[in-house]
This record gives structure tokens, C-alpha cells and sequence, in this order.
């Protein structure tokens, strides 16, 4: 006779009955959710409790194997949101992403998530771009109309003429107006974040990164005489400095780098993704900037990422590629039959795993 499996949970399991109904397992799974996004509020408020009253005694307690950044970020987001201020019509998450706000601003936005249904990405969103525009707005050393951003968040960026004010002046540096953008959407709180780009022979993202406020340190292989802010950095045969692994947002830029290549393309980027793999801290980003070269496609790219396996994916755009073509040149290439390779491809991923 077959046995009758009833429902019961215990601390690794939950049984369901095969008699559940979906409008009972529907709701099971709701109070699940609600309890996951609860725990981090009881959690907060746990730990502030315990500080307060106990002081370096409560330290003590904790042998748990909870991450201390779990701790520390539920209760950072606890102690600046207080009781009249959380919504239960909102996650725990979108509330961690009003903390850091003032409380006027706190409550403006999450009415605004409610009013308007916004995820948590969106949210993000809104706020970090507000963020970033008050932070370059307050900084004198840079016009927003100078700079050039575009603000649309397209998958192809294309832009004028290279911004003369941003970089040493050269034909062959990368757009100010790209690494602006990059920064823009992908940098985070530019007061907050620290940048690093192993390949700024033209010190542009120095130049920018600097006017739009974020903390930065930039290198090259072998910098433009001119480039007096870049230091120089041989990243292929010397141990990376220690401000990688400090990094939020790292960016290397193959165009820039290409010319001081000894080795071919692929086995130079396989070798490169793979030492950052490594060495960039957990949850930062890598932003690389390329081209489909000859012996190291997009394809081959993806490939190499992906034998990492510490990178997640969060964006793919193509741009206009930092090197002009003329009209001669156009014709030239289409008589010869020939693709002219004017597209640069950037890829920003996350570092979300360590092995």
C-alpha cells in the first residue's frame, strides 16, 4: 500500500502532500517569499538591538556562520529606515536602495515605487542616475554639455568628434564621450565607487573620471609621453598593484592596448580575463571594450569568459570604434569587397562567483 506523504517542513526540508492544492502551494510559496524578505528586517533590527544594549559583548555572539556583510547591510538599512517608514507593499530590497538617501528622499522614492510599480532594478536605476547627476552637477571642473553624454540607454552608441577637452588630443584616443557614458550608466555612485582602467594610453578615462567626481587610478602598458596621470604598468609580465583588487569598476580597453601587443590577440585577452578573473573583487565589474579581430572574435571572447566562471553578463553595446574611416576609405573597402571594421564592442560583466 502506498504510503500517505503529509506536509511538514524541518530545517532542510519541506514534504509537500500530494493532495496540495495550487492555491495552497501558491500560498505557501507567497509566505516563503515574505518571510525571506522579512529575515533581513528581523535580522537589522536584531543586531542594532544588541549593539546598542550590549555593546562589545554582542560582538561575541557572533560565531554564526552568517556573513558579517549580511549583518552589516541589514543592519545599516534598519538602523536608516525606521518603522514608520517601511512599506510592507515593498520588498526589504527596494527599501536597501533608499538608505543611503535623506528621509525626505527616502519616502519620495518609495512612494514613487508603489505609485509607479517599479521592480528593484528600476528603482536602481532612477536613483543612481540622480545620484550621479547631482554629484556632476556639483562639481565645478566639468559642463555636462562639454562632455557629451547620451543619456539613452541604447545597445549602439555613436558619437561626433572626439571631445578635445578630455585626454591628450590624439586621432587614435578612445571617445571621452564613450567612457562618459560607461561611467554614467555602469559606474554607480561616482563618490562611491572606486575605477581603475589598465589601459588609458590617452589618459581619457582619467580625464573624464576625474570631472564627473569618481574615485581613480589609471595605467598603461605604455602611456602617450604626454599622458603625465597615467602610470605606467606592464600588466602582462608584472603582479597587478593592489588597487585592482580594490576596484568597484575595472575597464580595459583593448583598442587602446593592442599596439603594445608581443603576442597574439586571443591568447593576450584569454590570459588577461583570466588574471582578472582572479584578482578583481567579488561583485565588481569588468568593462571591456573591443573588436572582432581576425584571431579573436566576439564569439571566442564570450568563450574564454565563460571557461572562467566567476563572470555573469550584464550588457553588450556596440559603438562607433575610436579609429575614422574616410570616405576614400569606405569606397576603397567596398570595391576591394573587404568589411570594414568600425564597430567596437563593449561587454560589462559582473564578477559573481570566486573559485
Amino acid at each position: 500500500m502506498r504510503e500517505i506523504v503529509q506536509t511538514k517542513r524541518d530545517s532542510n526540508y519541506f514534504q509537500f502532500a500530494e493532495d496540495t492544492t495550487y492555491e495552497q502551494w501558491l500560498e505557501i510559496g507567497q509566505n516563503l517569499m515574505q518571510a525571506t524578505q522579512n529575515i533581513m528586517w528581523w535580522l537589522g533590527d536584531w543586531w542594532n538591538f544588541g549593539d546598542r544594549k550590549y555593546g562589545e559583548l554582542a560582538a561575541q555572539a557572533l560565531n554564526m556562520e552568517i556573513p558579517y556583510n549580511t549583518f552589516s547591510k541589514a543592519s545599516y538599512v534598519a538602523n536608516k529606515i525606521p518603522l514608520e517608514r517601511r512599506n510592507p507593499e515593498l520588498s526589504w530590497t527596494h527599501h536597501s536602495e533608499v538608505a543611503s538617501l535623506d528621509s525626505g528622499l527616502q519616502q519620495q522614492y518609495l512612494e514613487k515605487a508603489i505609485d509607479e510599480n517599479l521592480s528593484v532594478k528600476a528603482l536602481r536605476s532612477i536613483i543612481k542616475k540622480q545620484k550621479v547627476l547631482e554629484t556632476i552637477i556639483e562639481n565645478d571642473n566639468v559642463d555636462l554639455e562639454d562632455l557629451g553624454l547620451n543619456y539613452k540607454p541604447t545597445t549602439f552608441w555613436s558619437f561626433g568628434n572626439k571631445n578635445e577637452i578630455y585626454g591628450y588630443d590624439d586621432e587614435n584616443k578612445t571617445h571621452p564621450q564613450l567612457i562618459g557614458n560607461l561611467l554614467y550608466f555602469f559606474g554607480g555612485v561616482p563618490s562611491e565607487t572606486k575605477l581603475v582602467d589598465m589601459t588609458d594610453k590617452y589618459q581619457v578615462t582619467k580625464d573624464v573620471a576625474t570631472a564627473m567626481g569618481f574615485q581613480c587610478k589609471t595605467f598603461d602598458q605604455d602611456p602617450h609621453p604626454k599622458a603625465s596621470k597615467v602610470v605606467q604598468h606592464d600588466f602582462i609580465f608584472d603582479r597587478y598593484p593592489a588597487t585592482i583588487s580594490d576596484a568597484d569598476v575595472t575597464i580595459f580597453n583593448s583598442l587602446d592596448a593592442e599596439n603594445n601587443l608581443e603576442v597574439d590577440v586571443e591568447s593576450y585577452m584569454s590570459a588577461a580575463i583570466l588574471s582578472l578573473s582572479k584578482n578583481l573583487a567579488l561583485n565588481s565589474k569588468l568593462i571591456i571594450i573591443t573588436k572582432n579581430y581576425e584571431d579573436c572574435t566576439l564569439q571566442d571572447l564570450f568563450r574564454i569568459i565563460e571557461k572562467t566562471l566567476n563572470f555573469d553578463l550584464e550588457q553588450i553595446i556596440a559603438a562607433k570604434s575610436k579609429y575614422s574611416v574616410t570616405k576614400d576609405g569606405e569606397l576603397n573597402a567596398i570595391k576591394d569587397k573587404v568589411l570594414v571594421n568600425t564597430t567596437a564592442h563593449i561587454l560589462v560583466l559582473n564578477k559573481i562567483y570566486e573559485n
